[in-house]
C-alpha cells in the first residue's frame, strides 16, 4: 500500500484503492488495458456526425447540454447565456444528462449497451458537457469500461487518475487531433471574438447587477468561471 507523509516525515493514515488496484495489476499494464478496452467511433463516422452537429448549430437547430448545478437546477443559467450571448434559442438540457451521447455513439459503434456491450459507461475524453459543442462531439465521446469510467472524469484524482486520462487524451489525439485542431482554431477563436467578448461582458454585468444578495453573486461567479472553462479555453492536445 502507497504511504504518505507530512512535512515533517510522519506518516500519515492514506487509503486510495486505484493506487491498490495498481499495485496488485501493475500500473502499465492497468492503464494498457484500459486503453485497449475502450471503444470510439471510425473516423468515418466521427466526420459525418461532427458536420451534422455543427450544421445544427449553424442552422440554430435544436442540440443538448448537460444539466448545471445540484440536480441541474441552474441550468437555465446556461440556457439564457446561450440566447442572450450567442443568439442560440434552441438549447435544451439532456432528459437524463447522457442520453444523447449514448444514441449517437451506440449508431457510430453498433454496440449497444447491456446487450452486446456490458459493464461500460458513455464518457466524455475532455468533459466540458454544457459546452454545445462537445457534449455531442463524435471525437469527445467513448465506450469506457466501468472500473476504468471514474479515471476519466472529476469523480475522482490522484496518481493514476492523472496518468490514465492524460494517456486516454493522448491516444484520442492522436486519432482525431484534426477535429480537436479545427475546434480551437475556428471555433473557440470564433468564441473569443472581440463581438463575442463584448457581449459576453456586458451579459456578466447584467448578471451582478440583477444579484439580490452575496449567495447570488457567488453562484454567478460560479457560473462565470463555468462558462470561461466550457467554451472560451481551446483543448490541450
Amino acid at each position: 500500500m502507497m504511504k504518505k507523509y507530512d512535512n515533517k516525515g510522519i506518516e500519515e493514515k492514506y487509503k486510495d484503492s486505484y493506487d491498490e488496484l495498481r499495485e496488485l495489476i501493475g500500473r502499465e499494464k492497468f492503464i494498457e488495458w484500459g486503453l485497449k478496452s475502450c471503444e470510439m467511433a471510425t473516423e468515418k463516422m466521427v466526420d459525418e456526425k461532427w458536420n451534422i452537429l455543427l450544421n445544427k448549430i449553424n442552422n440554430k437547430e435544436k442540440v443538448y447540454i448537460r444539466g448545471y448545478g445540484r440536480n441541474g437546477e441552474s441550468t437555465y443559467l446556461y440556457i439564457d447565456f446561450y440566447k442572450e450571448v450567442l443568439s442560440l434559442e434552441n438549447i435544451e438540457k439532456d432528459p437524463t444528462n447522457n442520453s444523447e451521447p449514448r444514441k449517437l455513439i451506440q449508431d457510430m459503434t453498433g454496440w449497444r449497451i447491456n446487450k452486446n456491450i456490458k459493464n461500460y459507461q458513455v464518457s466524455h475524453v475532455w468533459g466540458r458537457t454544457k459546452n454545445i459543442y462537445l457534449f455531442t462531439a463524435p471525437w469527445n465521446i467513448a465506450f469506457v469500461p466501468k472500473i476504468i469510467d471514474p479515471l476519466t472524469g472529476h469523480e475522482s484524482n490522484g496518481a493514476l487518475t492523472d496518468a490514465f486520462k492524460e494517456r486516454f487524451q493522448e491516444e484520442v489525439s492522436k486519432k482525431f487531433g484534426k477535429y480537436i485542431e479545427k475546434y480551437n482554431n475556428e471555433i473557440v477563436k470564433k468564441l473569443k471574438s472581440d463581438k463575442i467578448q463584448a457581449k459576453w461582458k456586458d451579459y456578466c454585468n447584467k448578471l451582478k447587477n440583477n444579484a439580490k444578495d452575496n449567495k447570488e453573486i457567488n453562484k454567478i461567479n460560479r457560473f462565470i468561471k463555468s462558462v470561461e472553462d466550457e467554451l472560451f479555453t481551446e483543448i490541450q492536445i
